[in-house]
């Protein structure tokens, strides 16, 4: 009995008492891990009928839900609760001016006493068609005039679709810090360098992995996917030389030594070492006088920042530098008495990080304004995390926005099979409505307001997340636990709309279809990964693929495709030791998989040499690599799918994964820099001119605008 009324409280809080796992068997949760997840939602666990009574008395007292988010085509039903028997009404102050009165309906509840008091709740009609946007909710309670307010969202029914040459695009995905050699790692200086040349060669967008903010000193955290923020930028990406106030600097050599030390790494790229001297030029730039314009330019992007939490962050990145992370337990609350002293005692410093993302802010509007100025009808394409670091800037700024006694993951799945630990605390679903969703609007402007796109890493985060107690022995001990996606998608496409940019939800592995066709009805496009539609005998034709979706061969959570048709992945995980069943079983299962592929490229006529894009260049018929890599793109560019990805680690010969998933020290995670076919490191000019990389630019304009 205890149990089960375990199971309807979790229940309750939208946590998950079982779940089916990618075979399709069903699990059932056990009761500790249930108990660690209601814990740290503060649900008292002790007495469940007590608590479950609770939760429901706590919604009767509330005058009005913490926040409304509605579509602008639906019409919603508001419950109001008040004192039975008291008057009530309802209007809606727009946010750009002006009123709405609300009818109240007829529908009837009965009254409910809680404690000593009789609660009524009566029901307003808001009416569909309002303005898009952020509006107040005003409710005047009983006869004193007593009021009570809360946000209302009202958000499009559907994101526009974008507006494409013949209905369909195409464009690089790229791995920013990959490619480049000055300053050790690629930054601003070389986006614009791509976006300029994908985008004479007919591109539509370039989408990058996350640019969101690592730690402000090292030890840096290579993984893009595992930021301290993600309301601002990595000012990694910064090319000092553009900044205008360089120029005496420039003039005068003064960063030769410090270029010499960030490019003096080893194998893989050092983030420690290049931010270490890139930083240093930083803080001299940052020393220059600046005109009275460009003074004014800084203070403004201050003030509009500062509402977005500009300050805090520079202060918390001013604290770690000094003391480093996890922060001293003084510093750990941003209003303590020794926060405040400190931000009171090193305003230039403060001012320096806020600096950084004035400047990283306008490197990235000036390459998104190159992108559309070549033609791109997106540009970039910046890539949305799932969540933070537990010692970020974020959960620093907000804790009680945060679950920080769990971790965000994935259950075992057939590509890792012992499951994903992410080390991330999630959001907790109450604490966002109590916010009214502010944090999600926040991300959303701030990844959408330099680029023309965004992609949402592991969307069924809008959904539900695997949340995973510390105490949890393994990733694979835990729940999931559902979010309110109505309102947190909805949040989401009005920000989009604001920024005019496209949406791609990252919805692979197990994902419901019905959340699929959710997502295409309010236009959020779906991702396909040719690699992955293949079933146990035969290839699913492209001409089946989804229409809104954005399609590539593989994903940078695999190993190139040079890599997976020789088994690479599967050799990697062996040497790895992540490889749960027996090596030749898994190398058997791959081939087999690879040969059906291959066989419908070839009954398709799809392995052929690539386009000469430079005369002479290329081998006469290429490689049988080069040609089996050429026909995958074909066999994409022949679906359907509104946006094509061509990965830039393909388009050069790379061999070598970004991320072999399930590790952290084993394999050297987005430390791989850039190599060709033989193993040689690219910098930005070397790919712009191999050949190689632009017949495969060639290839794919001519597969998707043949008559362009």
């Amino acid at each position: 009995m205890a149990d089960e009324q375990l199971r309807v409280l979790a229940e309750a809080y939208g946590v998950a008492t079982r779940y089916w796992d990618y075979t399709g068997v069903e699990h059932e949760v056990a009761p500790h891990i249930l108990e660690a997840v209601l814990r740290s939602l503060d649900v008292d666990t002790d007495d469940p009928q007590s608590a479950l009574q609770t939760k429901e008395d706590l919604i009767w007292l509330r005058a009005l839900p913490p926040c409304v988010v509605m579509r602008q085509d639906y019409n919603y039903v508001l419950p109001v609760h008040v004192t039975d028997g008291e008057a009530v009404s309802v209007e809606i102050e727009l946010e750009n001016g002006g009123s709405r009165v609300l009818r109240q309906t007829d529908d009837f509840v009965a009254p409910r006493q809680v404690g000593d008091n009789i609660i009524g709740r009566a029901f307003f009609e808001i009416p569909p068609g309002l303005p898009l946007g952020w509006h107040r909710i005003v409710a005047l309670l009983g006869e004193h005039g007593e009021t009570a307010e809360t946000t209302l969202a009202v958000t499009p029914a559907r994101l526009p679709t974008p507006q494409l040459y013949g209905g369909q695009g195409w464009g690089l995905t790229v791995q920013l810090y990959s490619v480049g050699l000055t300053w050790g790692m690629g930054d601003v200086r070389d986006l614009n360098d791509l976006v300029t040349w994908s985008g004479r060669g007919g591109a539509d967008f370039l989408l990058l992995n996350p640019l969101h903010a690592p730690e402000p000193v090292a030890p840096i955290t290579p993984s893009p996917y595992l930021p301290m923020s993600r309301k601002f930028l990595n000012p990694q990406l910064i090319r000092p030389e553009l900044i205008l106030e360089a120029g005496p600097l420039i003039k005068y050599a003064k960063w030769r030594h410090l270029r010499e030390e960030a490019e003096s790494g080893g194998e893989y790229i050092d983030r420690n070492r290049s931010w270490s001297a890139k930083i240093k030029a930083l803080r001299q730039v940052y020393r220059q006088p600046r005109s009275y314009y460009r003074e004014q330019q800084f203070r403004t992007f201050k003030e509009r920042n500062i509402g977005g939490g500009l300050a805090d962050f520079a202060l918390w990145s001013a604290l770690v530098e000094r003391y480093g992370l996890p922060l001293p337990q003084q510093f750990r609350d941003r209003n303590s008495a020794e926060s405040e002293e400190f931000a009171q005692t090193h305003k230039q410093q403060i001012d320096f990080y806020m600096y950084l993302q004035w400047i990283a802010s306008q490197q990235l509007k000036e390459a998104q304004a190159i992108a559309v100025g070549q033609g791109m009808r997106i540009g970039i394409m910046h890539d949305l995390a799932v969540g933070v670091h537990r010692y970020s800037a974020d959960v620093w700024m907000n804790p009680e926005l945060f679950a920080t006694d769990i971790a965000v993951g994935a259950p075992p799945d057939r590509y890792n099979q012992l499951g994903q630990n992410w080390s991330q605390p999630p959001f907790r679903p109450d604490r966002l409505a109590e916010a009214a969703y502010r944090p999600i609007r926040d991300i959303m402007a701030a990844v959408g307001k330099n680029g023309g796109g965004v992609r949402i890493d592991h969307v069924m985060g809008l959904f539900r997340l695997w949340w995973i107690p510390q105490s949890a022995e393994s990733a694979a001990e835990g729940t999931y636990v559902s979010y309110d996606y109505e309102s947190l998608v909805g949040v989401v496409l009005l920000e989009a709309y604001r920024h005019s940019i496209a949406l791609i939800g990252e919805d692979l592995g197990t994902v419901e279809p019905w959340v699929r066709e959710y997502l295409k009805e309010r236009g959020v496009m779906g991702t396909g990964v040719a690699w992955f539609e293949v079933d146990s005998d035969r290839v699913v034709a492209p001409e089946d693929y989804r229409v809104e979706q954005m399609v590539s061969v593989g994903t940078h959570d695999m190993v190139p495709s040079r890599g997976l048709l020789h088994g690479e992945n599967v050799k990697l995980a062996r040497d790895l030791g992540i490889l749960k069943q027996p090596f030749a079983e898994e190398m058997a299962r791959e081939e087999h998989h690879r040969d059906l592929l291959l066989e419908e490229l070839r009954r398709r006529g799809m392995l052929e040499a690539l386009p000469q894009a430079q005369a002479g260049a290329l081998q006469e018929a290429g490689s049988a690599d080069d040609i089996a890599v050429a026909g995958l793109y074909r066999l994409v560019c022949a679906s359907p799918s509104r946006l094509v990805g061509l990965s830039l680690a393909d388009a050069v010969g790379e061999r070598c994964s970004q991320n072999q998933p399930g590790t952290d020290q084993e394999y050297p995670n987005w430390r791989v820099p850039l190599t060709d076919v033989n193993g040689e490191r690219l910098d930005t000019a070397d790919v712009i001119e191999q050949p190689l990389a632009n017949a495969f630019l060639e290839l794919m304009e001519k597969q998707i605008h043949p008559d362009r």
